[in-house]
């Protein structure tokens, strides 16, 4: 299918949404219903779509619609490398500590932890906590959060933890003087010029479905896994039914926190996440001073966890980078390498197609192996092998 204005569509891409589309019959993971591959290099923008935004449904007389290029997609945890982004400015003007407490921002928060903890999920917080099940006010939800006790000592190691980053969303509020959805347009979209990125809810023509109801997160309630939190899914009365399309997957942000948290709730289409991950390659926008970005796209303690980004390598014309990526629970992923001006996205709606959804490093992976042959984003390129190896993801994003 075509790729859009600015961009080229390429054989090697489309062999790998061909791969994405159509896993092999010992598969035990289901395919999404449709995907777009972005990439960009210091030479040129490659887009190829494939499949459907939206899944037909005969029973409701819905017939299918087909993934484009402009199509807007849920970011889920994707959201995260804005927040960290807004947080890397702030540091870099002085308005912003790494070291600083977030007590001093959030003053209802109990327990000492510093931005740094947050960023590189080493706080002790609980990975997750369904803060909509006693109440849809936010307010509500920000006391229950404060009143949970840390889960782990700090500093005892990585847990991936979404809470971290609804507190980094609060920090931005207080250091901006202004609600999470203008802090963001000012210190990340507006800056980039990404006019089409944004909280939801989405009413836009092309937006792809996020997921079929709230059923990953019904299931954690139900069998208290991965994560052992006091209540059931019978404690929840608002859950959702049929496809998601327009409001966030994540139910903290839509039940809970009318749709705009640190952690989750953003929509894009590739373009703008491919612009957004290619300034952050380049530092072409100087959002962050040189020294400032390096230290955010390093490791930390723990391999593979920087500020909030994970790292990797990236196979790429027959050469390995370092490469700096975030997946997000819907089948989002962006990433790049730094310095080198090369932008990755991979955006597929893994969480609408009945059975197991494919992983998200299994998505990235796929791309990865395309593109790291010598030559293959070339008219002439060959897209079959490599052997790049990105970071495993979390089970939740």
């Amino acid at each position: 299918m075509t790729a859009g204005p600015g961009a080229i569509d390429h054989p090697a891409l489309a062999r790998t949404a061909a791969r994405v589309l159509g896993p092999s019959p010992d598969s035990t993971w289901t395919a999404p219903a449709g995907v777009v591959i972005g990439v960009r290099t210091p030479d040129a923008t490659f887009i190829h779509v494939a499949g459907e935004r939206v899944p037909a449904d005969g029973s409701r007389g819905r017939p299918a619609a087909p993934m484009t290029p402009s199509t807007v997609h849920d970011l889920a945890s994707v959201t995260k490398t804005m927040t960290t982004t807004a947080v890397m400015r702030l540091i870099a003007v002085g308005a912003l500590g790494l070291d600083d407490d977030v007590r001093a921002y959030v003053p209802t928060f109990p327990h000492p932890a510093s931005i740094r903890q947050l960023l590189l999920h080493r706080a002790g917080l609980w990975e997750w906590w369904p803060l909509y099940v006693r109440s849809a006010d936010p307010v509500a939800a920000w006391a229950e959060l404060d009143s949970l006790p840390a889960r782990y000592p700090a500093e005892s190691g990585r847990h991936y933890s979404d809470l971290g980053f609804m507190l980094l969303g609060r920090v931005l509020e207080a250091v901006s003087g202004t609600g999470l959805r203008d802090a963001m347009a000012r210190l990340v979209t507006d800056p980039l010029g990404l006019t089409r990125t944004g909280y939801g809810p989405r009413q836009d023509a092309e937006i792809a479905a996020g997921s079929y109801g709230d059923a990953a997160e019904r299931r954690m309630l139900a069998t208290s896994t991965p994560y052992p939190v006091p209540y059931s899914d019978t404690d929840m009365d608002r859950w959702r039914d049929g496809l998601v399309v327009g409001a966030a997957n994540d139910g903290n942000t839509q039940h809970a926190l009318h749709g705009v948290s640190g952690h989750a709730g953003l929509f894009a289409p590739v373009p703008d996440l491919l612009a957004f991950a290619h300034a952050l390659s380049t530092g072409e926008h100087r959002l962050a001073a040189p020294d400032v970005a390096a230290a955010f796209f390093a490791d930390g303690p723990d391999p593979g966890q920087a500020l909030g980004w994970r790292t990797g390598t990236l196979g790429l014309d027959g050469h390995r980078h370092a490469f700096v990526y975030h997946p997000g629970f819907t089948g989002v992923t962006v990433g790049f390498v730094p310095g080198q001006g090369v932008a990755v996205v991979v955006a597929a709606n893994r969480l609408v197609t009945p059975g197991e959804p494919i992983p998200n490093d299994t998505l990235l992976r796929i791309v990865a192996d395309a593109l790291a042959p010598p030559g293959a984003l070339t008219p002439t390129g060959h897209a079959t092998g490599g052997t790049a190896r990105p970071s495993t993801t979390a089970r939740h994003p």
